[in-house]
């Protein structure tokens, strides 16, 4: 007897741990950017330095406050060409493109060079002063910035840059030439210096329990001490987190809906048994008929 409650038990414990774990990793393959809609903003190209500074330090704060800044799991196997850091890249877009460049091109060091080339020249367009005659050159390179962003394929890219380049040819663009033609260089690194060979060679990166799975299913404090009476423990304490939409506590949402869930369950059941078993026993009554 003994032997088989404990067995149910395991196999409770390990259908629970699976379930869990399929149910967080459709929550990551969700199309969409957890962080945008928790801040119910998206990004924006415009506007001023101050302006861009801010909205990335409020994405920050958000992607740590929500742990999407750490790993996505305990550990990760993947190729020698993708490194253990990717995590930090916080937008996902811009994670996305980077990890189709590393399958591409397999050389990290460059690809990230080439990362933060872009970011230069989105920094560097702040410094210069758009007018009648630069607007559209202006308009070309902020353009060729959010689209870098989010593109991996060859032609697009050099298509992009050459539209970069065309445009410092324009009066009053000098202040990002440098960039440019620094973003220019990076990327012809990038191609004419692959290791697509390192994709070919696996990986194994552990991240302990600082990741995002053990957060949502345990929560960020410890099990033990005086800090954990006050902390969140995830999953296993029902706390599901804050809806990204109205911020709302999760649990709050199921439980105005669950009454309601309910209430139709049992009115369905009963109306099912109000016709089921007179229709049950008059067949029966009436048997071979």
């Amino acid at each position: 007897m003994f032997q088989y409650l404990l067995k149910r038990i395991l196999y409770f414990i390990l259908t629970f741990f699976i379930i869990s774990f399929f149910t967080f990793g459709l929550s990551k393959i969700a199309p969409g950017d957890p962080v945008k809609l928790a801040l119910g903003s998206s990004d924006s190209g415009s506007g001023q330095m101050a302006e861009k500074m801010a909205g990335d330090e409020a994405y920050r704060q958000q992607s740590e406050k929500m742990g999407m800044n750490l790993p996505v799991f305990y550990f990760s196997l993947s190729s020698a060409a993708v490194p253990d850091t990717l995590h930090r890249i916080l937008k996902v877009n811009e994670r996305e493109v980077l990890s189709r460049l590393i399958d591409d091109y397999g050389n990290w060091p460059l690809i990230e060079k080439y990362y933060w080339a872009i970011k230069d020249v989105e920094i560097g367009l702040f410094s210069v002063t758009q007018d009648s005659s630069n607007f559209a050159a202006y308009a070309d390179v902020r353009g060729g910035v959010n689209t870098l962003l989010q593109e991996h394929k060859d032609n697009r890219i050099q298509a992009v840059l050459d539209k970069m380049k065309l445009a410092l040819e324009k009066p009053g663009m000098s202040g990002v030439s440098e960039q440019v033609n620094s973003l220019m260089a990076s990327y012809n690194k990038v191609v004419n210096e692959p290791t697509t060979g390192k994709n070919l060679i696996p990986s194994f990166h552990w991240f302990g329990t600082k990741n995002q799975y053990h957060n949502w299913m345990f929560g960020s404090a410890a099990w033990f001490g005086k800090k954990a009476l006050d902390a969140s423990y995830g999953f296993l304490r029902f706390d599901f987190g804050d809806s990204y939409q109205d911020k709302r506590p999760v649990s709050s949402i199921i439980k105005d809906a669950i009454r309601w869930t309910l209430t139709l369950n049992i009115i369905s059941v009963l109306i099912a048994y109000l016709i089921s078993i007179p229709l049950g026993v008059n067949t029966a009554v009436k048997k071979d008929t």
